[in-house]
């Protein structure tokens, strides 16, 4: 029998409609691969946390969690006695440094500032005497004091700012001498100095009610944080008090050491041991505080 030809025309039409699906097909198959590839990727990856999990659950089957919390819960009361002390000393530790705070103010008050590199352990009863008003054994113990630390304190004041070195060894040798004419101002001069020249700032100067010197103890504070220790010792740098004070914070009554009233000479019977002893427990107080912050 013979064959007929095909007509060429069918074969074109053929193609024009097989040829989308084929290619469709082929896409199709591609992208199974591509699928198939990723999700051998994928188990590869998670094997080791399916494996973790896998054996988290048998250990969770092995082990039993409620006997441990009844336990717990039995030895509760036991475990809140042998805790307690340590949660109290947690709360005083909370307070220490608003009391800090409030001893060194109560002492600046009166003229006299914290020996840091000693921190005397009498400070809070030496700030009790002050607030019962027993001024006279206040002065006497810190008088004491500073005397037996004031060679200790003329070495680390000169090493310390040895620019101002010349300075210091005439006003140390001026206490010794007894010529408290000379050592007090000369003393408030330059711990306005140094205040300026370490904090940018004068001590004696106010900004807002406060010591141009606030501005840097802010900036300890917001580097580490508020009412800390270290805040709490700065507080007489931030805070006015009596040798700041000005003339409307000077009540008639007014007798202590007051910066404005030595420089601008309208105190002259400033020029006792005792207010020379407080202007150097100050220039120890603001070498040490300003020169361990920086």
């Amino acid at each position: 029998m013979k064959n007929n030809p095909i007509d060429p025309k069918m074969i074109e039409r053929f193609e024009r409609v097989v040829k989308p699906t084929v290619g469709m097909i082929a896409t199709i198959n591609s992208f199974r691969e591509s699928m198939q590839k990723q999700q051998i990727i994928i188990d590869n990856l998670t094997a080791p946390t399916r494996e973790m999990i896998q054996r988290f659950n048998e250990i969770n089957k092995q082990l039993d969690f409620t006997a441990i919390r009844n336990n717990w819960l039995a030895n509760q009361e036991q475990l809140n006695k042998v805790f307690k002390p340590l949660i109290d000393a947690q709360e005083a530790i909370k307070k220490l440094p608003a009391n800090v705070q409030n001893s060194i103010m109560v002492l600046a008050q009166h003229g006299w500032y914290l020996d840091m590199s000693e921190a005397p352990r009498f400070m809070h009863e030496i700030a009790n005497e002050i607030k019962n008003d027993n001024l006279e054994i206040v002065d006497e113990l810190l008088c004491e004091y500073y005397m037996g630390r004031i060679d200790e304190i003329e070495i680390k004041v000169k090493n310390k700012l040895p620019q101002r070195a010349p300075i210091f060894e005439a006003v140390f040798k001026a206490h010794r001498e007894e010529m408290f004419e000379l050592t007090v101002p000369v003393l408030l001069i330059q711990i306005d100095g140094i205040c300026k020249e370490l904090a940018d700032g004068y001590f004696f100067m106010r900004n807002n009610g406060k010591p141009q010197t606030a501005k840097y103890v802010k900036t300890i504070e917001d580097e580490y944080l508020h009412l800390t220790i270290q805040s709490a010792f700065l507080t007489p740098l931030k805070n006015a008090h009596s040798i700041n004070y000005n003339l409307k914070e000077r009540d008639g009554n007014f007798d202590k050491l007051n910066r404005h009233l030595v420089i601008h000479g309208d105190c002259v019977d400033y020029n006792t041991s005792v207010n020379s002893l407080k202007s150097i427990s100050l220039l120890n107080y603001i070498v040490e505080m300003l020169t361990d912050n920086m």
